[in-house]
């Protein structure tokens, strides 16, 4: 680690100095990004992507549920948000703990076709 050395900010363009790891040093192809974009970043809405209401009701039909999540780079979280369930909810029906009925699996369905996708 090198200290001292002041960079910009990537994001917010602000000067940085602190220990800058030698992996993100910009002359070497990385960047810097201070502690408060850094925040920012965490808390970052999820990823704005669209869900087709058909894949994944053949995702839980076929016990797949988890690789459809992830191959959308969606939590567990952001997708029982997006179909108006708990996280807690959701985790049941991924692991197959809980089957959802038809009228769940229609009310999904629903759900995802009148949410637009979230917005960065």
């Amino acid at each position: 680690m090198q200290r001292g050395r002041t960079l910009p900010c990537k994001i917010c363009g602000e000067l940085y100095t602190d220990n800058i790891d030698p992996a993100v040093d910009p002359a070497k192809g990385g960047y810097i990004i201070c502690s408060r974009c850094t925040m920012k970043l965490a808390d970052a809405p999820a990823p704005e992507v669209e869900i087709d209401p058909d894949a994944l009701i053949e995702a839980i039909n076929n016990r797949q549920l988890t690789q459809f999540r992830k191959s959308m780079g969606l939590t567990q979280e952001d997708l029982a948000g997006r179909l108006g369930i708990k996280r807690t909810q959701y985790y049941k029906i991924e692991k197959g703990k809980y089957i959802p009925s038809l009228r769940v699996l229609n009310r999904f369905k629903s759900k995802l076709m009148h949410t637009k996708p979230l917005a960065a």
